[in-house]
């Protein structure tokens, strides 16, 4: 019985309907390029990652996890549980599978990710007038690392429609101003994930 409220109370998390519904776009955007097949956790409560991907020929396999979130509005970059990117790190080293993080974002209106590994490469961009290294270690409640938008791929821009649904499953106050369009040159092209495992 208490794991069934357990279940439930996590189903009814606003976060988690968010998750949930930015988790079935990415699915569909999978879907569409027709090149892996999305395997998705049949538990229904949290869950270590969202998905594993793997080719139809069964030579390729792919973590993917999904941040339904808005890059922060200071900053050009997108931030994660430091304590989820040490997971990540471990299971992709133990097993040599690849994790890919996407974020939904709705204030930029574009889904956008890259490799962990390509998310961790060492990069500095100017901030307003100050030097900013990345990946950024920080401390805001909790221990978060942040790694910056420009080392991210775009996969595809979000509907009016679709934004809408994210901003109103959002737990951010509706006052909140979302930052406008990273203005910090970004590298894009088709994402390995959707093509053929990326060579190391």
């Amino acid at each position: 019985m208490v794991m069934c409220v357990m279940i439930k109370l996590f189903h009814e998390k606003i976060q988690t309907k968010k998750g949930d519904f930015g988790e079935l776009l990415v699915d569909e955007y999978i879907k569409s390029r027709k090149k892996m097949i999305p395997y998705e956790p049949v538990w229904p409560g949290a869950h270590p990652f969202d998905r594993i991907l793997a080719s139809p020929d069964k030579k390729d396999l792919l973590i993917l996890d999904v941040k339904s979130k808005a890059r922060r509005q200071m900053y050009p970059d997108q931030g994660i549980d430091f304590k989820h990117y040490i997971q990540y790190k471990t299971i992709s080293e133990k097993y040599n599978i690849p994790v890919f993080l996407v974020f939904v974002d709705e204030g930029k209106g574009e889904a956008y990710g890259n490799y962990l590994r390509n998310l961790e490469i060492p990069v500095s961009i100017r901030v307003r007038d100050q030097e900013k290294d990345y990946p950024s270690i920080e401390f805001s409640g909790a221990k978060i690392i942040y790694f910056p938008i420009s080392n991210m791929i775009t996969l595809f821009h979000l509907t009016s429609e679709q934004q809408k649904a994210l901003r109103d499953l959002s737990s951010r106050n509706p006052s909140y101003r979302y930052a406008n369009n990273c203005s910090v040159s970004c590298e894009v092209s088709t994402p390995a994930f959707v093509t053929a495992r990326s060579k190391e």
